[in-house]
């Protein structure tokens, strides 16, 4: 059951030249035309360059924009009529978490709890110790870094159990043992306790570990939708890294053959194929000129190699 529903979403900005002129002023499609479905316990990774759209998108699934068309549903609720519904079942990071600087971290969630219906400082606790801020809870939010900021967001999202969690680039500061822990984290919200789960992120080697699907977005437009498993395919391409007995006969060799283009880099054979039959015929060529091969694996596309290709 999809439990983000998005339906022809277009918001288009008025902007002014230097001049200041009403004459000279332009319009940017922010978001145009999109739509897209999440099931319930998915996560759904966005990827694109800044100004790409990702920012406005969420912001208008949360109701924090009104689209000029097109709809939102979240949880069964239309984020513009029933914008109070969709924010009780929705957890959020839009941009760099705003809190107040002069309070401590618990002091802000617990605050923020209270204008959420309330909590008990049990779930507080549980939450700050997912999040990984125990030892720095209780100093002002000024003094905290980046990553330490991120933290406490997520753990603003997520104290309330929301059924859907919006995280516009969450990771966005952490270290690489914050980034693994966080990775960590939105799998088990995911899987054990199924929060759908739309996160934005320019680490795109991050999206491609934790995400089961993503969107590629282009001035505004959602390009490609899939698995990271059916981008590849798409692709159409397969990088074989071979070794073998004698790597510069066997790389006269596949030069041979149609369409198979071979180079040769520090002892590895690297094959461009583009279907499993040139593989077999490369394989084949090989083992019939007598060149043992003594290792191949197959090189996918990473999704940064993916998305440079799909915008381009």
């Amino acid at each position: 059951m999809a439990i983000i529903s998005i339906k022809g979403l277009t918001k288009t900005y008025k902007t002014k030249n230097k001049t200041g002129l009403k004459s000279d002023s332009q319009y940017i499609t922010a978001v145009d035309d999109v739509t897209l479905d999440v099931e319930q316990g998915e996560i759904f990774g966005l990827v694109g360059s800044n100004g790409a759209g990702k920012t406005t998108l969420i912001k208008l699934m949360l109701g924090l924009t009104k689209a000029d068309s097109g709809s939102v549903t979240i949880c069964g609720y239309d984020s513009d009529k029933d914008s109070e519904k969709v924010l009780s079942c929705v957890g959020a990071i839009v941009e760099e978490p705003t809190l107040f600087k002069d309070m401590t971290g618990m002091q802000n969630l617990t605050m923020l709890a209270r204008l959420g219906g309330g909590l008990p400082q049990s779930r507080i606790d549980q939450v700050v110790e997912i999040v990984g801020l125990k030892e720095r809870i209780n100093t002002k939010f000024s003094t905290y870094s980046l990553g330490m900021r991120q933290r406490l967001g997520i753990a603003q999202a997520i104290m309330h159990s929301p059924q859907v969690l919006l995280l516009d680039e969450p990771i966005n500061g952490f270290d690489p043992q914050g980034i693994i822990e966080m990775r960590g984290l939105l799998r088990t919200l995911a899987k054990e306790y199924g929060t759908t789960i739309l996160v934005s992120s320019h680490i795109l080697s991050e999206l491609e570990e934790l995400c089961d699907r993503v969107g590629i977005m282009k001035r505004g437009k959602l390009i490609a939708v899939d698995t990271i498993a059916n981008l590849q395919k798409d692709n159409n391409e397969i990088i074989l890294r071979m070794t073998c007995s004698d790597v510069i006969k066997a790389a006269q060799i596949i030069a041979e053959l149609e369409d198979i283009q071979v180079k040769v880099v520090d002892q590895y054979l690297y094959v461009k194929c583009t279907s499993e039959q040139q593989i077999s015929d490369v394989t084949a060529a090989l083992v019939g000129a007598g060149v043992a091969i003594t290792s191949i694996n197959t090189k996918k596309k990473t999704l940064e190699q993916i998305y440079m290709e799909t915008v381009k």
